[in-house]
């Protein structure tokens, strides 16, 4: 019934990513149903819902989700909220743009500025799926990532971007052209960073004042987080730091403290990445108890990034709270969160498509967008500046924090990283004991895979 349509061309493209046709996980055999079933004509409008996949699979919900969500990224389905998932019979008048974005609350915006910028296309915008980089970038035309982990390395994923395109921001002095130059890997260019959001400590004033230690000032020394701790040990129920939130940054933060001064991340050997891994555990371990919640006014630290703190911290907490840098040894050294844009390697889309796409999230409409909604900083200057305006916290802080910054994947090669930034995740989790996680990660470090290649650190000063 659906010969040369849409859903044919889909289906020839999800059997060329599952390889052999060899179905590793049950959604894929549920997709795999699905698509046998919309080709046959069995469905003709409206598809079965999560829970009726899952009693006739004999699986969870979320498993069947996982199906419909798939096939909704190859643009065979739209699901629609309350009302059920059905063919996608639109898709075949216009192209669909597939983008993938690690952050969620500004998606609906996005997809909205480009529908307005680029009539002519459709977008469908989705969110990853935790741990599973790769598939994501499989699946996807464009993927907004985070620039600091990446799951493999650039030739595997990405597409390179024409020297011409990436030349025009790197030399344009609106931009800190610098910034352009992160993703390169063997002479290629292959992301185009579009905003970058220093993480740094947000602490709790009024806790501070109740406990009768004085306020943390910059600069944060690591032996003052030890006395800190210290002085925890007579006050029951209160921690030092919250576990709940970004797992990888506090990990690379007693990484870097633990790094000889002078030296760079590709140079650092087992014992000093062992300590850092140490001070983790002696900071970490009381607060991964699942108790320890900023938000609960027991904590005395978070992480933040200026996005996160726009989300979950102004104006949703009954207690005074104030920002300053993380603690270091190295001055200049900071865990940096950024986002960047990529075009997938099996995207089918061309160039002429996809560039102005990129072209336009750099672009003043975006980036005044995201200095509006403060939502990193803006690598447009000229948005970075006005985004400080009327700020309610200590927002220099954040523009300090760029003036040197060490990309952490410099640390480990690009596959090996995001093995890492799982491992972490798995001991905040509580999956695995510390002696797991640590042996786990020496066997990560000693590794043949581990900084071949290593690129050159990427340090830059922002001038604005």
């Amino acid at each position: 019934m659906y010969e040369n349509s849409v859903y044919n061309i889909a289906i020839e493209q999800i059997y060329g990513n599952m390889g052999d046709g060899t179905l590793d996980t049950k959604f894929e055999h549920i997709a795999s149903d699905l698509i046998e079933n919309i080709k046959s004509g069995k469905y003709r409008d409206k598809l079965p819902s999560e829970r009726e996949l899952a009693r006739v699979y004999d699986t969870t919900p979320v498993t069947a989700a996982k199906a419909l969500n798939y096939l909704q990224g190859k643009n065979i389905v739209i699901r629609k909220r309350g009302n059920g998932t059905f063919l996608n019979t639109a898709s075949e008048k216009r192209t669909t743009i597939r983008m993938s974005m690690s952050n969620q609350f500004i998606h609906e915006d996005i997809e909205e500025l480009l529908a307005k910028r680029f009539p002519e296309y459709s977008f469908s915008i989705t969110a990853p799926l935790r741990g599973n980089g790769r598939e994501h970038f499989r699946n996807n035309d464009i993927v907004w990532h985070s620039s600091s982990v990446m799951p493999s390395g650039y030739d595997n994923l990405c597409r390179p971007l024409p020297f011409s395109f990436i030349s025009e921001k790197i030399e344009n002095p609106a931009y800190n052209g610098e910034v352009f130059k992160t993703h390169r890997s063997h002479m290629h260019y292959y992301g185009l960073t579009v905003l970058y959001s220093p993480v740094l400590l947000c602490y709790n004033k009024t806790l501070f004042r109740k406990l009768g230690i004085p306020l943390p000032e910059a600069p944060y020394t690591v032996v003052r987080i030890y006395e800190l701790r210290k002085a925890l040990e007579k006050h029951k129920n209160i921690y030092l730091f919250d576990a709940a939130r970004m797992h990888f940054s506090p990990a690379m933060n007693c990484i870097l403290a633990n790094l000889p001064y002078g030296a760079a991340l590709s140079e650092m050997k087992w014992g000093n990445l062992k300590k850092g891994l140490e001070m983790l555990d002696e900071l970490y371990s009381e607060s991964i108890s699942g108790k320890a919640l900023f938000a609960s006014g027991n904590v005395l630290f978070t992480y933040s990034c200026r996005q996160t703190i726009e989300k979950y911290v102004i104006g949703k907490f009954d207690f005074e709270w104030d920002i300053l840098p993380v603690f270091y040894v190295n001055a200049g050294f900071c865990t940096i969160a950024g986002e960047s844009c990529f075009i997938s390697a099996s995207s089918p889309l061309s160039d002429e498509v996809l560039l102005p796409v990129l072209d336009f999230l750099v672009g003043k409409e975006v980036q005044d967008f995201i200095a509006e909604k403060r939502f990193g900083i803006p690598v447009l200057k000229s948005s970075a500046l006005d985004s400080m305006k009327n700020s309610s916290y200590r927002d220099d802080y954040f523009f300090r924090e760029i003036r040197s910054i060490i990309y952490e994947n410099t640390l480990f090669e690009k596959d090996t990283l995001w093995i890492f930034s799982s491992l972490i995740n798995d001991y905040f989790d509580r999956k695995v004991t510390f002696q797991k996680f640590m042996s786990d990660t020496e066997a990560l470090f000693r590794s043949d895979r581990l900084r071949k290649n290593a690129r050159e650190n990427i340090n830059f000063k922002m001038e604005i």
